[in-house]
């Protein structure tokens, strides 16, 4: 049976080309071990791949677009076939200005003028192309616009973003204004930048307009994504904006310098870091994906789950929905399982007497004080009681649970 959002909904195109939930916050919320069984929405396929760095023994991606699978797909030949650099390459995660020497050093010259990006992408996708699936294979086959480009650009949401970057941002402020913050300011010298020299009629104007909900519905995302929630999109997006500007440090913050900038500068997502790469290359035999609803994978898995990412997919639901599916997840969880997600505009959370899900508020709120993907009202981090012991065993105190 459809579920709720496939009934209204279209998945044959891609929604997003990276995913947008910090993978930080995600790998210390749930703190995943070698004996550990992960189940990750897919999405754009980084914060999959980040959860194979810290070398669980199973990692289950799900997702009901072909296309994000396809995307998780073509990311994980990347790791496989290419080095560190050409994978970067691939993706367009940097600014072709600064590619590294080891890339450089591949380009040749023919008839006498240098070999153009998008034609070593191509030749980097050739060598990734042979071990895709089929479908994944077709779907980018039909895109070799997307492969020159690079495929971090490819998706829905990050057009959009291009869009707010080329034709909103400078009716605002000039690079001028913004650039400074982007190097490195104190918290003080950020509040005083935004107070004096950015936030204004004109910023909160234009901002309401492009992130209001039936833009962003219509140019960004679908507007069944943003069917549930009365909170204001715009009012909750620029408040969220306010606090990456100032709170956080936009020079340390790799997603807003993605907004702004249309690449990674200073800093990347964990799963792109140099340090991250052996370790997640060394693991992508653990990773299967399965194109399908959540609903539909549990029904048909038999395999306790320690582990859950979820992305923000139950803001796709209604609240009943909601906590049919909680009580579907409880079934398949192993003990002590633990699960994280986020809430944008709905609310969508687990209450303290839930007998499946106990949320770890201090530990989610302590991790979203600092999440780096700003868009997000909420992060929640739960997970199932500690079975209860034998009467007179002291080993298994009923209290465990609270620890993270």
């Amino acid at each position: 049976m459809p579920s709720e959002i496939e009934r209204h909904t279209r998945f044959d195109h891609l929604r997003y080309a990276q995913c947008w939930e910090d993978a930080d916050i995600l790998l210390a919320a749930l703190a995943v071990q070698p004996h550990h069984t992960c189940l990750s929405i897919a999405s754009g396929g980084e914060n999959t791949l980040a959860l194979l760095s810290r070398g669980p023994q199973r990692v289950m991606a799900v997702d009901l677009s072909p296309a994000q699978i396809a995307c998780l797909e073509l990311k994980v030949e990347a790791f496989r076939c290419l080095s560190y650099p050409e994978m970067l390459t691939l993706l367009g995660a940097r600014n072709p200005e600064v590619r590294s020497q080891e890339v450089r050093s591949q380009e040749v010259r023919s008839q006498g003028s240098q070999r153009t990006l998008g034609s070593l992408r191509s030749q980097f996708y050739q060598r990734c192309r042979q071990d895709l699936s089929p479908q994944a294979r077709e779907f980018w086959d039909g895109r070799p616009g997307a492969i020159a480009q690079g495929i971090l650009h490819s998706g829905k949401f990050e057009r959009y973003l291009a869009l707010f970057r080329r034709w909103v941002l400078p009716l605002v402020h000039s690079s001028a204004t913004w650039q400074p913050i982007l190097k490195g300011l104190s918290p003080t010298e950020r509040e005083d930048w935004y107070a004096n020299q950015w936030d204004g009629w004109r910023w909160q104007w234009l901002f309401r307009a492009f992130f209001s909900r039936f833009t962003l519905g219509r140019l960004g995302t679908d507007p069944e994504f943003l069917r549930y929630g009365d909170q204001s999109l715009a009012d909750h997006l620029l408040g969220r904006t306010r606090y990456a500007l100032t709170t956080l440090d936009p020079a340390q913050n790799p997603y807003l310098q993605w907004i702004v900038l249309g690449h990674y500068d200073t800093v990347l997502p964990y799963a792109l870091r140099p340090e991250n790469f052996d370790a997640i290359r060394q693991n992508l035999d653990r990773l299967e994906w399965h194109t399908t609803s959540l609903e539909d994978f549990l029904a048909q898995n038999d395999h306790p789950i320690d582990r859950f990412n979820l992305s923000n997919v139950f803001e796709y639901m209604s609240e009943s929905h909601f906590q049919t599916v909680l009580n579907t997840l409880h079934q398949h969880a192993a003990p002590r399982a633990k699960m994280a997600f986020w809430n944008r505009l709905s609310d969508r959370t687990c209450a303290a007497n839930n007998p499946h899900w106990q949320p770890l508020v201090g530990l989610a709120a302590q991790l979203h004080q600092r999440d780096q993907v700003f868009f997000y009202k909420r992060f929640m981090v739960v997970q199932t009681p500690a079975p209860l012991a034998p009467e007179g065993d002291p080993s298994n105190p009923t209290s465990s649970f609270l620890r993270p």
